[in-house]
C-alpha cells in the first residue's frame, strides 16, 4: 500500500487493474521523482511510500483517503494470463510463485484451460507458505490484506472502490477524495490491445473461475 502524506491519501493497488495509470498519476504529484525513469519512479515508490510493515490500519490510517481499484474477475483472469505468456515478471518473488515458476509447473503449457486448472487447483498445495500471485489473487483477499500486515485492514474501511469498467467517472471521484486532478484526457498505461475475454470461456470455465472468485463477485457486483 502506498502512503502519500501531503496528500493525506493511501492506494492499494491491484495488478491487472489500471495500477499502472494510477501510479503515473501520483508520481506527478511527487516532484522529487521528475528527474527518473518510469521504472526507477515506481521502485522508489514502492519503497519509500510503502506502508510501514506491521501497521494497525484504525491507528495509523484512518484519517486518510483510502481507496483502490477493482476489475471483473474472469476478465482480470484473462489479462493476468496474457501477463503469463510475456513472462515478464523476475524469475523469483519473495512472496509468492513467480511467473518463471508457473511456467515450470504447467511444463510449458500456454493454454488458458491448464492456467484456470494451475490458479484453481494447483496453485494452493504448490506454493507451500507463500501467498497466491498477485496478478490473480482474489481481490477482497488482497484488498483486506489476508496476505499483508496491515493489522485491521478490511474491504469495508476503504473509502472508495473503483473499477476498471467504470474508471472514467470513478475517477472523479478518487481525484475529490485525493484533492489533485486527473491528466484530461485520462492516459492509460500498459494497456494491452483490444481483446473479447469471453472469448476464452468455455461454460465449464466460467463456473470454475465464478467460483473460485465467488467472493469477488458477490462483493463488487460483477457478472460474467
Amino acid at each position: 500500500m502506498l502512503v502519500i502524506e501531503h496528500l493525506k491519501c493511501a492506494y492499494k493497488s491491484v495488478c491487472k487493474s489500471a495500477s499502472s495509470t494510477i501510479y503515473v498519476w501520483l508520481q506527478q504529484h511527487l516532484p522529487e521523482l521528475s528527474d527518473l525513469s518510469q521504472h526507477d519512479r515506481r521502485v522508489k515508490m514502492d519503497i519509500e511510500l510503502a506502508a510501514p510493515k506491521n501497521i494497525n490500519f484504525t491507528q495509523n490510517l484512518s484519517e486518510y483517503f483510502l481507496f483502490s481499484v477493482v476489475r471483473n474477475p474472469w476478465s482480470r483472469l484473462v489479462s493476468a494470463h496474457k501477463e503469463l505468456l510475456r513472462g515478464k515478471e523476475p524469475k523469483k518473488n519473495p512472496i509468492s510463485l513467480s511467473i518463471a515458476e508457473v511456467h515450470k509447473i504447467l511444463k510449458g503449457s500456454l493454454d488458458f484451460k491448464d492456467f484456470v486448472d494451475f490458479v484453481v487447483n494447483i496453485e494452493p498445495s504448490a506454493k507451500g507458505s507463500l501467498g497466491t500471485n498477485a496478478h490473480w489473487v482474489p481481490q477482497s483477499e488482497w484488498l483486506s490484506n489476508a496476505q499483508g500486515s496491515w493489522r485491521g485492514l478490511e474491504v469495508e474501511d476503504y473509502d472508495f472502490i473503483g473499477k476498471v469498467e467504470s474508471i472514467d467517472a470513478d475517477i472523479i471521484t478518487i481525484e475529490k477524495g485525493v484533492g489533485v486532478p486527473f491528466p484530461i484526457p485520462l492516459s492509460r498505461v500498459n494497456q494491452s490491445p483490444s481483446y473479447n475475454y469471453r472469448d476464452e470461456y468455455t461454460p465449464d470455465l466460467v463456473d470454475i473461475v465464478g467460483k473460485y472468485y465467488e467472493e469477488d463477485i458477490e462483493r463488487f457486483n460483477y457478472e460474467f
